[in-house]
């Protein structure tokens, strides 16, 4: 018997309205994401990655169709339900980092983990062996703002990867790194792909390299999906 996959959409639409113009950021997508498998998504600026991320992840609400992580009904989840999916399943990391400036690479990490229950001394545990895994263990006393831009994102990923989630979405990661930096934080979820289930949106071809399989979305639809084994 094949097994589910982590991910399903099924007739995903998602529109949004501006200045009386209605436009389709995804229009009847299915896609499915085995568990353990790592997904490149690409395409054009305004194409629908971000929307496509944002639905699936939670943070964007399908109009119609069904989005299934998890076996969680997504669609269905409001409120507290929702917030709790939000934390305690995905991982996030963004283009931008999203770190509070003022608190410390340490405390950035350990924040959701104490959201999630954890008590504070295991939560900074889990917070240093994330930043040792990054390669930041020197610079968990720093607040967030003393760190370079590429430090910033590793902080991020840490943040992400210090929850164990079954599925990590990571949205143009590398976006506003120089190409060193970024070749490190390719590396870094090169190091963690068959611990979870990835998926990363991404205008790189680093990113997009190392992907098991890859889908093109144009104009809100998926036009591609590529064979696996990019990743080899």
């Amino acid at each position: 018997m094949t097994p589910e996959p982590l991910v399903r959409l099924r007739g995903v639409v998602r529109r949004y309205s501006a200045g009386g113009t209605i436009t389709a950021a995804l229009q009847n997508v299915d896609l499915d994401v085995s568990e353990g498998e790592l997904l490149a998504v690409i395409g054009p600026s305004g194409s629908g990655k971000t929307t496509l991320m944002g639905v699936i992840g939670g943070l964007d609400t399908a109009d119609s169709g069904s989005v299934v992580v998890d076996q969680t009904d997504v669609t269905a989840l409001r409120g507290e339900a929702l917030a709790a999916y939000r934390l305690r399943t995905v991982g996030f990391v963004f283009q931008s980092p999203g770190l509070m400036p003022l608190m410390t690479a340490l405390e950035n990490i350990a924040l959701p983990l104490q959201l999630m229950g954890k008590d504070p001394s295991e939560a900074e545990a889990l917070a240093r062996d994330a930043l040792d895994l990054v390669g930041l263990e020197a610079r968990g006393r720093h607040r967030a703002f003393e760190l370079s831009g590429g430090e910033q994102q590793r902080v991020a990923l840490a943040r992400a990867l210090a929850k164990s989630p079954r599925l990590l979405l990571a949205d143009e990661p590398t976006g506003q790194l120089d190409s060193e930096t970024s070749a490190a934080i390719v590396e870094l979820i090169r190091s963690v792909r068959g611990r979870m289930t990835i998926i990363v949106a991404t205008h790189d071809d680093a990113v997009a390299a190392m992907a098991d399989r890859t889908v093109l979305i144009e104009d809100g639809r998926l036009i591609v999906a590529s064979a696996a084994g990019a990743g080899e």
